[in-house]
């Protein structure tokens, strides 16, 4: 059925004409989809995407941990502890800097003149971006 959407967001649906569409037509409709798969694609809640990340930054973290060595340091070389420490420094080194609405788009905290309230975007990217400030902040601590 044309226009048939397999996703709540309406981003992967069934495009018009499917019948008449030729490879290029189907190269440029499956490039127009996001680079990377949203949980929804598999029929699964935002929050999986959570869950997996986090368990995948476990993952990480327990890889680092089982590849150091055991034994203490040979003479000038480093413990397990200081190469664990260089590598967590690393990390927050590439920590961005702060979010601030300055470096923002114009139109991405618009008023609107008629009612002199901020954009339904520019309220939820004020939210997200103190959630994530947040979230910055204590990870440089």
């Amino acid at each position: 059925e044309e226009g048939y959407s397999f996703s709540a967001s309406g981003i992967y649906k069934c495009p018009d004409g499917v019948d008449e569409m030729g490879v290029e037509s189907w190269r440029d409709y499956v490039k127009s989809w996001p680079l990377s798969e949203q949980p929804e694609v598999f029929g699964m809640h935002d929050n999986a995407n959570i869950t997996y990340m986090s368990k995948e930054s476990e993952s990480v973290l327990n890889v680092v941990l089982s590849i150091q060595p055991r034994e203490g340091a040979v003479a000038g070389g480093k413990t397990s502890e200081e190469i664990v420490l260089d590598l967590a420094k690393d990390q927050e080194s590439r920590i961005p800097a702060l979010l601030s609405n300055e470096t923002a788009h114009e139109s991405s905290f618009a008023i609107v003149e008629d009612t002199k309230l901020m954009t339904s975007l520019g309220t939820c990217l004020t939210q997200e971006y103190g959630r994530f400030n947040l979230l910055q902040k204590q990870m440089v601590k």
